[in-house]
């Protein structure tokens, strides 16, 4: 039970049954011809300019004016070839671990939407206050097996340094412990707390980080205060 609630003990979940098959294997080939089709003869736009290399340098058809990239239908199906059947999820608790692919059933809250709702408040912009609250919400339910990388967006934070605290607060919250939605500058990653402080501290459901997470939070503040955006609004 937790927080009053009467809930089963987290488990991994296995589908025993065969999944239903929507459309025939005809159907499903069909398809995935015409996908390498489309990225052969038309290709993608990729923003990054680090994907944009690593593609050009694996063998892609690259026009770095357009950003557009082509792929050879023989590359695509040679990399599908390497993707496992099915992978392990490691999480910062070791229980927590939990097996994608296959026949393995894995439960995952919402990812990313700009707004939140809920029957007292109605429906508004997301927000650091409710980021919060839901990380602690879905922290507590064992039904969940996984965070989906950003619970809301908390648009009343920076923007150019949000990520800093969404990933410290889902650090310290969560036992599974999603990745970043972008990657982090190394110097920033040493702003949040480091591994063995998160292995001695077991936050769920709790009102505030940890004294550590607040000292490093107002470091991060007048780091970015000297590159001359606006501070956070404190929490």
């Amino acid at each position: 039970m937790t927080g009053g609630v009467p809930q089963l003990p987290f488990r991994t979940l296995v589908n025993p049954f065969t999944p239903l098959e929507v459309l025939s294997a005809d159907q499903v080939e069909e398809i995935h011809q015409a996908s390498l089709r489309i990225l052969a003869e038309v290709g993608v736009e990729v923003l990054g300019d680090r994907a944009i290399d690593h593609l050009a340098a694996a063998g892609g058809t690259v026009d770095r004016g357009t950003r557009r990239v082509r792929l050879d239908p023989g590359f695509v199906e040679e990399a599908i070839a390497t993707a496992p059947a099915e992978f392990t999820l490691h999480a910062r608790n070791p229980d927590r671990n939990v097996v994608l692919g296959g026949r393995n059933l894995v439960f995952s809250s919402v990812g990313g939407p700009a707004f939140v709702t809920d029957l007292d408040r109605g429906r508004r912009a997301g927000n650091w206050h409710d980021f919060q609250d839901y990380v602690r919400l879905i922290s507590a339910l064992n039904v969940i097996h996984q965070e989906a990388g950003g619970p809301l967006e908390p648009t009343d934070l920076p923007v150019e340094s949000r990520h800093l605290d969404m990933y410290a607060c889902l650090a310290t919250t969560l036992e599974w412990f999603g990745e970043p939605r972008q990657p982090l500058p190394p110097v920033e990653i040493l702003d949040v707390p480091t591994p063995a402080w998160l292995a001695s501290y077991h936050y769920r459901g709790g009102t505030l980080p940890p004294a550590g997470y607040q000292v490093r939070k107002r470091l991060m503040r007048g780091r970015t205060k000297r590159r001359g955006s606006s501070s956070h609004r404190a929490s």
